[in-house]
């Protein structure tokens, strides 16, 4: 049995209005005061790597540690926020799905923490001795 695949032409303009969207979303997750932290965290990222002179295998490493927990922390609030409009009440299950979303996040951070060792380390290590 052959399948066909249907492929839809998208203008331009439909492409423009998409990311505009997208940067709506941007700037209201913005609002967050999670969001902000993980921002402001990413940014020190940019200066560390900066002033450490990483090689571009380091920033590339460095930056997507860094944009994956952004990320996340931006999914947990899409996941708190949509819960909390399905379910406002207080719910055993609400808590554990809002938990799980976190969890998520922590993972993520723990990771860019420990890309962050690896890396960062042995060149603040250099620089003090």
């Amino acid at each position: 049995m052959e399948m066909a695949i249907k492929l839809k032409v998208v203008s331009f303009k439909e492409e423009y209005k998409s990311f505009g969207y997208a940067a709506k979303g941007a700037w209201k997750s913005l609002m967050e005061r999670h969001v902000r932290f993980h921002l402001i965290s990413f940014l020190l990222v940019l200066v560390v790597n900066y002033l450490l002179n990483l090689n571009t295998m380091e920033w590339a490493v460095t930056v997507v540690a860094a944009t994956l927990v952004l990320s996340m922390e931006v999914m947990n609030t899409v996941i708190e926020d949509l819960m909390d409009f399905v379910h406002p009440d207080r719910h055993p299950s609400v808590g554990r799905i809002k938990d799980l979303a976190a969890g998520a996040v922590f993972f993520a951070a723990g990771g860019a923490l420990i890309v962050a060792g690896l890396i960062y380390g042995p060149k603040i290590w250099d620089l003090l001795a």
